[in-house]
Order: structure tokens, then sequence, then C-alpha cells
């Protein structure tokens, strides 16, 4: 009998190896499956009021942030606070108090530091809401009012760069 007409068999512990890499592969498509794919630009509701802004999906931002207008810090019952505005693209105006959670210190593109006050905010993207840190920033030279960082998006989403305005936040009023 010559070489090649005896059947040929993977050693053992290779296929061990071929069997657990297929295993990986389909434990990573699962995981992958159960994320929502969206767009790079998305339709974002702010608070339980669902106050939908535009907003970037930012994967490489650790938390997010949003465009404040007049922000304006002050205590109640012995604890900071902050009362600001943000504004949709139509116009309209939504006031927002929140305590300060923290402030953060934020290294600007200019290799500066920017202090930000830091609240805990909702935010509704499709049926998917959380309440996550947001830093407050004025964001008026930039497109988009709110940055959405990972600590929204993270093991939730996929975000698709080639795509823009996937879904509708939809929270049921949370």
């Amino acid at each position: 009998m010559t070489a090649f007409a005896r059947p040929f068999r993977f050693p053992q512990a290779v296929s061990a190896c071929v069997l657990a890499a297929f295993v990986g592969m389909a434990s990573a498509q699962t995981k992958t499956d159960a994320r929502h794919v969206i767009g790079w630009v998305e339709k974002v509701g702010v608070t339980q009021r669902n106050f939908v802004l535009d907003g970037k999906m930012d994967t490489g931002a650790d938390n997010s942030s949003l465009h404040a207008l007049q922000q304006e810090v002050f205590e109640r019952e012995g604890a900071p606070w902050v009362r600001f505005q943000v504004q949709n693209p139509e116009g309209q105006t939504l006031s927002i108090e929140q305590p300060v959670v923290k402030t953060a210190r934020i290294k600007r593109h200019d290799g500066g530091m920017e202090q930000r006050w830091v609240i805990q905010l909702g935010l509704c993207i499709g049926r998917q809401y959380k309440v996550v840190d947001v830093n407050l920033v004025s964001r008026d030279r930039y497109t988009y009012p709110l940055l959405v960082g990972r600590s929204f998006l993270q093991r939730d989403f996929i975000v698709d760069s080639s795509l823009r305005y996937t879904v509708e936040p939809a929270c049921d009023g949370k």
C-alpha cells in the first residue's frame, strides 16, 4: 500500500484544538447576535421625558458627553447639584437639574486639561434604556450635541460605521 492509499487522520490533540476553535467561534457569534447593530449616529432619548437628540456613538470614549447650556451649580440639602438646559434640533429646550456625581478632568486635544461636571442621566437608544455617567460640556462647535460612550454601548450594541439613524428611541416612558 502506498502512502497515498492510507486515509489521513489528524492526531487527537489537533482534532481537539479544531473542535475548540469551532466552539469558540460559535460562542462569539452568539454574543454578537445578542447585540443590536446601530449606526455611528442615532436618535437618542434623554431622561424619562424621552427628549430626542442626535447622538454620535463614540467607541473611543469611556463615558458620554452632553452639550449643556447655561450650566449653574447650586447646593441642595448639602450636596452639589447642577442646573442646565439642552436643546434639540427643532429648537425645543429641556431644563434639567441633577446631583453632581463627580468632577472629571478631561484631557483636551490641545494638551490642556478641562474640568467637567458629571451627572447620571437616562439615555434611550432603540428599546435599550440605561442610566449612565454623562459629563457636561459646551459642544456648540460640534455637529452632534451628544456623544454616547462605551459605558452605554458595551454589552448591548455593535456600532456599524456605514450606518446612520437605524432605530428610534422606544423605551416605554422610562
